[in-house]
């Protein structure tokens, strides 16, 4: 029952994912003081740079910063952010600025269900392995597909977990 109702709300709400997986950019901006959240997330929403992330960070030095998360940005789009938000507070500074293309987010995507086949696959072979003495009442093979069964019990549930946070919460 958990496991179907997981998996229904992973296929109902699907999963927020992160620029890692769908492309985008990524921009952090440095502050000596810094302007409120609500004022960096008004100025970026006014530039309608479509589905926009902000969240508060400090740097290496200590000073506060924001990264700023967005679609895939123009290079006009990207001077005129910058200019935006280094002008909010004092000592404005961009320190980085990432592009992710969608292609390296689709290579990702394709790696990660190759590196769980070939986890899952070896997890079954090694119990079957384990077990293999062991002939009756169950099959060494039965105690391995249990084991798998408990593995995606254990990953599932997680996962409609961030499925909901990501839906409500915007986590990704």
């Amino acid at each position: 029952f958990v496991m179907v109702g997981s998996a229904a709300i992973v296929g109902i709400l699907g999963l927020n994912q992160g620029i890692d997986f769908t492309g985008g950019s990524l921009t952090e901006v440095v502050y000596g003081t810094a302007p409120d959240r609500d004022e960096v997330e008004k100025t970026v929403e006014i530039q309608n740079l479509g589905g926009v992330s902000v969240r508060e960070s400090v740097d290496e030095s200590g000073q506060s910063a924001y990264i700023i998360r967005t679609r895939d940005l123009s290079e006009e789009e990207r001077s005129q952010l910058t200019d935006n938000v280094t002008g909010l507070g004092v000592g404005g500074e961009v320190t980085r600025f990432t592009s992710i293309g969608p292609v390296i987010g689709q290579e990702l995507r394709d790696k990660a269900g190759w590196a769980i086949f070939g986890v899952v696959s070896i997890i079954v072979l090694y119990v079957a392995f384990a077990f293999a003495g062991i002939g009756t009442p169950v099959s060494s093979w039965m105690y391995g597909a249990i084991t798998i069964f408990v593995l995606i019990h254990d990953v599932l549930v997680p996962t409609a977990l961030m499925s909901i946070l990501g839906h409500f919460a915007g986590v990704e």
